[in-house]
């Protein structure tokens, strides 16, 4: 337990946050982080926007000559507290709507700047972890199943001419109109969900049949270069 010397309250010591020393130890600080945040915030009212980019800039500069040690210290951390700080900040990714702002911002933007990475890591995890996966959608869509119905009327809505051309080629596959290929088109590979990628929407029963990793590539391809399927 330890007192805040701002609001006057014993907490508990996980309520206070803690600092590195110029010495290169780390110690608890005097105010709880309640208390400490609204400092920052009323500091940040104070000073002029010229002294917070000088501020800035220091930080980055000590971050940038220390990175590689802060990184370590962090690893360390997180891989001995992972399950408690993934808790808390789940916490405050549902109770926080700035946290969970910033927290969706900075994940976009990650995203933007690393999108090969973040494809390689998802198929990764997802092979590792397909039966978990499928299990975790199916439970969530059973429980939340107002919500999923939404979602589809929602993308059916915004999308009227693909529906539309879906529905043309799966009634022509039933009816036995088109026989659907066992193998896939672009690298002959058999015994897989072949899916059947539209170049015209306008055109429904023109399709290139493929499997679906290959239907991924196509559609990686098309927005490296800003193609669209074509819509009437």
């Amino acid at each position: 337990m330890k007192l805040c010397k701002k609001c006057g309250i014993i907490k508990e010591e996980s309520e206070f946050g803690s600092r590195l020393s110029h010495n290169g130890k780390r110690y608890i600080q005097n105010a709880c982080k309640e208390c400490w945040k609204a400092d920052r915030r009323e500091y940040k009212k104070r000073i002029s926007p010229e002294q917070r980019e000088r501020n800035l800039s220091s930080m980055k500069r000590w971050y940038q000559e220390h990175r590689e040690e802060e990184l370590a210290k962090y690893k360390k951390k997180y891989k001995e507290n992972r399950e408690e700080i993934l808790a808390k900040r789940r916490e405050r990714y549902a109770n926080d709507p700035e946290f969970r702002a910033i927290f969706e911002r900075n994940k976009k933007k990650y995203y933007n700047e690393n999108r090969e990475l973040c494809a390689y890591k998802s198929r990764k995890y997802y092979d590792k972890n397909k039966n978990k996966i499928k299990k975790r959608s199916t439970e969530w869509a059973e429980e939340n199943k107002e919500k999923v119905d939404e979602i589809q009327k929602k993308w059916q809505h915004r999308n009227k001419e693909k529906r539309k051309a879906y529905y043309i080629l799966n009634n022509a596959i039933a009816n036995g109109n088109i026989e659907k290929p066992k193998i896939c088109r672009m690298c002959g590979v058999e015994d897989k969900i072949i899916d059947g990628h539209h170049i015209d929407y306008s055109k429904p029963l023109e399709v290139i049949w493929c499997c679906k990793e290959c239907h991924a590539l196509i559609h990686k391809e098309m927005r490296k270069k800003k193609i669209k399927p074509k819509e009437t």
